[in-house]
């Protein structure tokens, strides 16, 4: 026989009530699923928790769900063919309702200083959400489970409350677990269990104090409990005051998948959209620079200036620099005159080079440099020169 030992007894005639509640009436289609029948031993079991062992008269005493399915498998006829698979047949059905969704409420104060937290009648003293199961006709509408787990609970009607916008989820134990906000609810509010000794006590705790973490010290100290209590909480907590915190600032807190998704999306068009714009605004910036030449608020790097030696009998021909022919070709002979020094008489401005030359070349004893064009005479040109190679390589870049 598979399973431990049954030491703990439930005597006949109350098994019989049990098993005609709530087993031998499942459809004939459905009594060869075994998870279909693990979940009316469940509901069986729970009934039997609630009103059998509270019954001062019989004297009867609780017991979980392994040893109470072993004794109904034990006594009806419909499940002894599967006593030979106890073990796989409960390990699947465990798994399968870490399958099915767990939907709750998380009810915040006026202020959305505190919480309200449920403590299980079989629980060795842990807290949590109202929450619960889903049944089968709620997959596709979880906030209805939510509803009537939070009425069963508290015996409170969050039903025209709830936003099916505002919810916090997680994975927890490899279980997806749902719950939905509801703030505003006054502190004074009378809350009553529907179900008989499923939940024990209903209190408000401030969540500043709800831990974060397994080891959370400061935590225990100001509740005077171990984190542990709160194992089912604290991977709501963080997320939960990040809502409280966008709410307060005046966002709306978390949104469901599809709105965060639309969101995201809507945040990646407009970036996109924004470097589209930059990249535009450059290619502009460089066509124009291109059609224009030298910006012209930069100096422009002056051209090399060419002369021309002549041969002996022949005079000398100079050309002028480029800003000179600019001038001269947009603008009168009057202005020029206006605007630059006077140039110097051509017999004074040949004796001045000749002169300077001269100069230099004793001074220095290097080869002498072409005289500077007519217009170039100050002395601060003198030594003047173009590094052709930089110049090619700076125009190059």
């Amino acid at each position: 026989m598979a399973g431990g030992g049954r030491e703990h007894t439930i005597p006949t005639e109350i098994l019989d009530d049990l098993c005609s509640r709530f087993i031998i009436n499942v459809p004939e289609e459905e009594r060869t699923q075994t998870n279909r029948l693990m979940f009316q031993v469940e509901l069986a079991h729970w009934f039997y928790i609630d009103f059998y062992c509270t019954d001062q008269t019989n004297s009867l005493q609780p017991c979980g769900i392994k040893q109470f399915a072993l004794h109904v498998f034990h006594h009806l006829p419909l499940l002894r063919p599967h006593l030979a698979e106890f073990e796989a047949v409960l390990a699947r059905w465990r798994d399968y309702k870490q399958a099915v969704p767990t939907c709750g409420a998380i009810l915040l104060d006026d202020t959305c200083t505190h919480a309200l937290l449920v403590q299980g009648f079989y629980s060795r003293a842990s807290w949590g959400f109202p929450k619960g199961k889903c049944n089968e006709s709620e997959l596709n509408e979880l906030h209805r489970c939510a509803v009537r787990e939070v009425l069963e609970e508290i015996g409170f009607d969050i039903g025209d409350r709830l936003s099916h916008e505002d919810y916090l989820e997680q994975v927890v134990n490899e279980q997806r677990v749902r719950l939905y906000l509801i703030p505003g609810i006054p502190r004074d509010t009378s809350f009553q269990p529907r179900t008989r000794n499923e939940i024990k006590s209903i209190e408000w705790f401030a969540v500043s104090d709800l831990p974060t973490s397994q080891k959370d010290a400061p935590s225990k100290m100001k509740l005077g409990l171990s984190p542990n209590s709160f194992f089912m909480v604290i991977p709501f907590v963080r997320p939960l005051k990040r809502w409280i915190h966008q709410r307060a600032t005046g966002g709306r807190g978390k949104k469901s998948g599809r709105e965060k998704a639309a969101a995201e999306e809507t945040r990646a068009r407009n970036f996109s959209q924004q470097i589209q714009d930059e990249l535009s605004e450059m290619t502009s910036r460089s066509k124009s620079h291109g059609k224009q030449g030298v910006s012209p608020q930069k100096t422009p790097i002056p051209a090399p200036q060419k002369t021309s030696v002549s041969q002996p009998g022949q005079q000398k021909s100079v050309q002028p620099p480029p800003q000179a022919l600019k001038s001269s070709q947009s603008a009168p002979l009057p202005a020029l005159k206006s605007s630059q020094p006077a140039a110097p008489r051509p017999a004074q401005a040949a004796a001045s080079r000749a002169g300077r030359s001269r100069s230099k070349a004793h001074n220095s004893g290097s080869e002498e440099r072409p005289p500077p064009p007519d217009g170039f005479s100050a002395r601060s040109w003198e030594n003047f020169s173009f590094d052709m190679k930089a110049i090619l390589q700076a125009m190059s870049v």
